[in-house]
C-alpha cells in the first residue's frame, strides 16, 4: 500500500508547483531590448552586485554552481559585457570577476522585466486570490528564508 502524502509534503508540493510555472515565464528584454540576460546570469548579476568583486569559485559556491558551469556563464557575461574579469594583484592565479555598470543596468531591466510580468498575472487574478496571495507573502518569505539557509 502507497504511503499517503502528508499535509505538508501536499502543500511543498502545491507551492513547488506554482514556483516552477512562476520560473516558466519568458525571459524579458533588457536595456530596451539590446541585451537578453537567462535566470542563471540573472542570479549572477544579482550576487555580484551585492558582494561585489568575487574569486570565481566564490562566486560559483554563492550562487549554487559548479566551478566549470560557472566558468561558462562567465564567458557569455563577459562577451555581453557585463562582467569584467581580472587577475588578483596580490595572487595572479585568481580571476576576480565584477559586475560592469551595463550588467546593472541588464540586472535591473530584467528584473524589473519579470516583476511586472508576474504583477500582469496577479492583476488577472480574482480580487479573493490576490487577497490570499499577499496574506500568505511573509510566510512564503520565511519560508524562502529557510530553505536557503537549509542549503
Amino acid at each position: 500500500m502507497a504511503e499517503v502524502p502528508s499535509e505538508f509534503q501536499v502543500l511543498a508540493a502545491g507551492i513547488l508547483d506554482a514556483a516552477v510555472n512562476i520560473a516558466r515565464m519568458s525571459t524579458p528584454d533588457a536595456a530596451g531590448g539590446d541585451v537578453r540576460v537567462t535566470r542563471s546570469q540573472l542570479a549572477v548579476l544579482t550576487y555580484l552586485e551585492a558582494n561585489g568583486p568575487c574569486a570565481m569559485l566564490d562566486l560559483a559556491e554563492g550562487v549554487g554552481v559548479t566551478a566549470p558551469t560557472m566558468t561558462s556563464t562567465i564567458k557569455i557575461l563577459v562577451r555581453k559585457g557585463l562582467v569584467d574579469r581580472r587577475h588578483d594583484e596580490q595572487d595572479w592565479r585568481t580571476v576576480l570577476v565584477s559586475i560592469t555598470e551595463s550588467g546593472v543596468s541588464a540586472k535591473s531591466a530584467t528584473s524589473s522585466g519579470w516583476v511586472r510580468g508576474v504583477a500582469e498575472a496577479i492583476e488577472s487574478l480574482a480580487p479573493e486570490h490576490r487577497a490570499m496571495i499577499m496574506v500568505a507573502l511573509p510566510a512564503l518569505r520565511e519560508l524562502g528564508a529557510r530553505v536557503a539557509a537549509g542549503r
